[in-house]
């Protein structure tokens, strides 16, 4: 009794199994059934507008201070007369239009070479050591009796942009730049232009002053290290 009992439900179920596969529509010849793809979450829209990254400015390091201890070498003219000298620089504020405008514009202190050489304004001072006064003993031009610069510390302070010319100013970039200095008693205004190469690392930049009486003209070979 028990067998013809487990004997009819075994029917049962084989008969609905395939009255199930018998309602479902049969596929086309050679067409093979693709299975549904996974539904995932609907991700947020974006917004029409971006916003700065708030990723943090470089601050200086120890290593970054004695690597800005290494001086450029300049040559500075005064009526036919040439005194070696070296300087430094040092940029309080700078604000790059180059770079990517999720990021951060501006620097202060450190500014990294790419975020300078692919287009940016600076504020800089820049402190000159020359080698020797261009005044004699009685603070003149010596043979010509008129007022001469009779200290060897000069200090720029002054506004200056970059332009990248190739490859993003990686391989060459130009700059052009405006100052105020002080040499010994004399005050002076002068310009400047230069040339870089390798984000920087390598320049040369000419500035001359228009002030009577304080014509410089200065020749330097710019070594920047990040």
């Amino acid at each position: 009794m028990r067998s013809l009992l487990a004997f009819a439900a075994a029917s049962g179920i084989v008969a609905s199994s395939s009255l199930a596969m018998a309602m479902e529509p049969p596929a086309a010849p050679g067409e093979r059934e693709v299975p549904s793809p996974p539904v995932y979450p609907a991700l947020p829209a974006e917004p029409a507008y971006w916003k700065p990254s708030t990723h943090a400015r470089p601050h200086p390091t120890l290593l970054w201070t004695a690597l800005q201890l290494i001086p450029s070498v300049e040559a500075v003219i005064l009526d036919g007369r040439t005194r070696f000298g070296a300087r430094w620089q040092l940029t309080p504020f700078l604000y790059s239009f180059g770079i990517d405008r999720r990021l951060l514009p501006v620097r202060m202190l450190v500014a990294e070479p790419d975020v300078r050489h692919s287009g940016s304004v600076e504020i800089y001072l820049q402190p000159e050591l020359l080698s020797a006064s261009f005044a004699d003993k009685k603070g003149t031009v010596k043979g010509q009796g008129i007022a001469a610069p009779d200290g060897i510390f000069l200090l720029r302070g002054g506004v200056r942009a970059y332009a990248p010319f190739v490859e993003r100013g990686e391989r060459l970039s130009g700059s052009l730049g405006t100052s105020v200095f002080q040499l010994g008693q004399l005050t002076g205004v002068s310009m400047d232009a230069g040339l870089h190469v390798f984000l920087g690392a390598l320049g040369l930049r000419v500035s001359a002053s228009p002030t009577p009486g304080l014509r410089l003209v200065t020749v330097g070979l710019e070594i920047r290290v990040f």
